[in-house]
């Protein structure tokens, strides 16, 4: 894996690295998907190799909805009130939390997801739902809008 040293990156590292240790069985399956797509290290991985590693990418997508602690401030730097679409007011200088549990385990946000207090390295295979693609279920990258 490759990660730059940004705190919120490092700290996807270290979710990833925790997880991959508390089950230890998708090592192998993470693995396999890796030395087919390399052809067992004959060829070097490209990012048309990592956008096929779409178990891995589901794994790295499932630790960041299982972190509760992925939650900076952001800070309204402008001199300028924000005016969220909801009607929400945030004067220059104020701090602003997204609500993650909110959007990781509510099941009203998350519909087509089962079994959310669970962790489940596979549940977005298949799914059109990649680890750096912003949504509105899912913000880590960029945190929406």
């Amino acid at each position: 894996m490759t990660f730059t040293s940004v705190l919120t990156t490092a700290g996807t590292l270290i979710g990833v690295f925790y997880l991959l240790a508390t089950y230890p069985d998708y090592v192998a399956e993470l693995r396999e998907e890796q030395e087919e797509i390399t052809h067992h290290g004959q060829y070097p991985l490209d990012a048309a190799g990592y956008k096929r590693m779409v178990k891995l990418d589901s794994f790295i997508r499932e630790t960041l909805r299982q972190m509760d602690d992925f939650a900076h401030p952001h800070t309204n730097v402008t001199k300028n009130n924000v005016v969220l679409s909801n009607g929400t007011i945030i004067r220059p200088g104020e701090e602003v939390y997204t609500n993650f549990w909110h959007l990781n385990f509510d099941q009203k946000v998350q519909p087509d997801l089962e079994d959310l207090e669970k962790f489940k390295a596979f549940r977005f295979v298949g799914r059109e739902k990649q680890s750096t693609k912003c949504s509105g279920d899912y913000l880590p990258f960029g945190l929406g809008r």
